[in-house]
């Protein structure tokens, strides 16, 4: 592997492949911070159960009417768990300072349980798991149990739910530490919180259960994952690469399959290739990061081909095939997997498969609660995140919430930390009572709002494509950002964004979701005030670029023609392609399109006249999109042409993607 990888800036993708934590940072302040005397009757305890599952949780609610001489202790059997003891956790129910013994008796507690086969940590970020992948040095077994001690909290792990009867409020779980006893452990709740997560799809393609192939959601999958890279020699019989090089130069290297192009999988692509594999990744859409517009996942499908990545999209895997008729696929005691497509085509033999084919709700113990589901699975709640049965919320990635941009009353999921921390929060709050309303989630790390989901709804919209420089560009190393605002054509109301570039993206998205929830319109936009110094920004922030690029075009200044339309357009009658970019520059990264008529900016007064007078339209582009405008003023304000357009994202936009329409 070369430095090249190690070393290139990562383009930072406007979108988020991190996991929701799990909700005991928010309900400590509840129920730590904000405790109150709900008029519990001297000598009762108020005992708060958490069910963990994996890296999400479960919050159980519960009551135990004890006498008071009774040790808190013995309200449940230990647990059996490598860390600490449940018994022990549970007894340090001592007066706070200031506090009285009735006080203390008072208290909310929360413990941790779990409900699948998943980690015995509480919480991790999907983002830790890859980069464990890199560097087996990395000590991640102390980083979630801080919770237990911070708190305090009870991490109730090695402990499974297995059922939650709303009826009589209890939940039933087992101690998986033993696996030979039976024995289960029920207890009742006041108010349940669900938030069971999603899990990895696994469809049911031929050959998906061999050895060699993994999903990741969690610790236990990473492990094995690395445990499988170590078995895995420097050379092997079956390592012949991706193919990209040609079998003689990579002749020997290790290769792994990627199934899936999202969040995920490009994640791992790149950890992956950290650890020496070459890489292909298999999309079934025409594009990578489905939720992208196509411009803008061109820009990264791009850099990861430019670094040794063989991409396959608009080609699904049709089976999982052991390499060279042996059933185990074994090379050199490696077993290998050949991924067939449904093209037909047969992929290297790979040593390593990563399964990165979306999620789905983990659901199915809160639809045997009946607790209500949508088709999908997803847990329906209302403003304040309840269900359908009385004391029992949900939030996180396994509930539906409110669409915000696309009207009250659209649903949709969006499997996000943030809102499923403030979910977390927010339910706490009203169980004490409360009552704040979720006002719906506007998926601020991660591009949701595209024209594909605007023009589905049936909301006008216009888009604006703009290619500004992260910092001043006469301060060294300024990077450009690839920036895409949509917006109402008329109102201006902002729709949303979507951005690609190698630094500063994440500061202007975040800019965007505030002015969004904020009712900000484009004209704000092009107003708003935002630090500035050389080195991490400009006068004019990439923000107030494209506010002042919409603004131009809802007050029709400026009339814009989309990249997709172009090749249509140029190919009518008496329409002319004006490209104002320097003679120098055309030369070096290729004409516009076929036929297009070059005048460079600062001579297109003078040879105004080499553009025919009757051209009913003339389409006008630069390099990204600012001389193009000051053309198209300068053409209106002749008064020679009646239809003057501006190629929305000039050639930066065209030349990634225009060879697709």
């Amino acid at each position: 592997m070369n430095d090249e990888w190690m070393t290139t800036s990562n383009i930072e993708y406007r979108m988020s492949t991190v996991r929701p934590r799990c909700f005991v940072c928010q309900l400590r302040h509840a129920v730590f911070h904000r405790r109150r005397n709900h008029g519990s009757q001297s000598g009762t305890i108020r005992w708060q159960v958490a069910v963990n599952f994996g890296s999400f949780v479960l919050w159980c609610l519960d009551r135990f009417s004890i006498p008071s001489s009774k040790s808190i202790s013995q309200l449940s059997r230990p647990i059996r768990q490598p860390h600490f003891s449940f018994e022990t956790l549970l007894s340090d129910v001592r007066p706070n300072s200031g506090e009285s013994s009735r006080q203390a008796q008072h208290r909310w507690y929360v413990s941790i349980m779990k409900v699948d086969e998943s980690i015995n940590h509480s919480t991790f970020h999907l983002i830790i798991l890859e980069w464990t992948l890199v560097s087996l040095a990395n000590d991640y077994s102390s980083l979630p149990l801080h919770i237990s001690t911070s708190l305090p909290l009870p991490v109730r792990v090695n402990t499974r739910v297995i059922e939650i009867n709303t009826a009589a409020k209890t939940v039933t779980a087992v101690d998986e530490t033993d696996p030979s006893s039976s024995q289960t452990l029920t207890a009742s709740y006041d108010h349940l919180v669900i938030a069971v997560g999603a899990e990895p799809m696994k469809p049911p393609i031929p050959g998906i259960d061999r050895p060699g192939l993994f999903a990741l959601r969690n610790l236990q999958d990473m492990d094995a994952i690395v445990e499988w890279i170590q078995r895995i020699p420097d050379e092997c019989a079956a390592c012949h690469g991706n193919g990209v090089r040609g079998e003689d130069e990579a002749a020997t290297t290790k290769h792994a399959v990627i199934a899936g192009a999202g969040f995920v999988g490009l994640e791992m692509m790149e950890q992956l290739m950290r650890r020496g594999f070459e890489v292909t990744v298999v999309e079934m859409l025409p594009q990578i990061l489905g939720p992208v517009d196509v411009e803008m996942a061109a820009i990264v499908e791009k850099d990861i081909v430019r670094k040794g990545v063989n991409l396959v999209t608009g080609d699904g895997i049709n089976a999982f095939l052991p390499h060279d008729g042996d059933e185990d696929g074994n090379a050199n005691g490696v077993a290998s997997t050949v991924v067939e497509l449904k093209s037909g085509k047969k992929l290297a033999p790979a040593q390593l498969t990563i399964l990165g084919m979306g999620v789905k709700p983990d659901t199915k113990i809160a639809r045997d609660a009946g607790i209500e589901c949508t088709p999908r699975g997803h847990i329906i709640v209302d403003d304040f995140m309840r269900t359908n049965v009385e004391n029992v919320w949900a939030a996180g990635d396994a509930v539906e919430i409110g669409n915000p941009i696309a009207g009250k009353d659209e649903k949709w999921v969006v499997p996000l930390a943030g809102p499923a921390n403030r979910q977390g929060r927010m339910i706490a709050d009203n169980i004490y009572g409360m009552n704040r309303k979720y006002k719906g989630t506007y998926a601020a790390s991660v591009v949701r709002i595209f024209e594909y989901m605007l023009a589905a709804k049936n909301l006008p919209f216009a888009c604006v494509h703009v290619h500004p420089g992260n910092h001043a560009g006469y301060y060294p190393g300024a990077k450009s950002i690839n920036f895409k605002l949509i917006f109402h054509p008329e109102t201006g109301k902002i729709w949303g964004a979507q951005a690609v570039g190698e630094d500063g993206v994440e500061k202007r998205i975040d800019v965007i979701s505030t002015a969004i929830q904020g009712n900000l319109t484009v004209h704000d936009l092009a107003e708003l005030e935002l630090c500035y110094a050389p080195p991490v920004g400009s006068a004019k922030d990439p923000v107030n670029i494209a506010g002042m690029a919409a603004q131009n075009v809802v007050e029709g200044i400026v009339e814009q023609l989309d990249w997709k339309d172009l090749k249509k357009v140029a190919a009518e009658p008496d329409v002319v392609v004006l490209d104002v970019r320097n003679t120098g520059e055309v030369a070096k990264t290729g004409e516009l399109i076929p036929g297009a008529l070059n005048i460079p900016l600062d001579e297109l007064r003078s040879k105004m006249d080499d553009i025919p007078a009757g051209a009913s339209r003339v389409v006008v582009s630069c390099m990204s999109g600012q001389r193009a405008y000051y053309a198209c003023r300068i053409l209106k304000q002749s008064g020679k042409f009646d239809k003057v357009l501006n190629l929305s994202g000039a050639y930066k936009t065209f030349c990634e993607v225009g060879h697709r329409v």
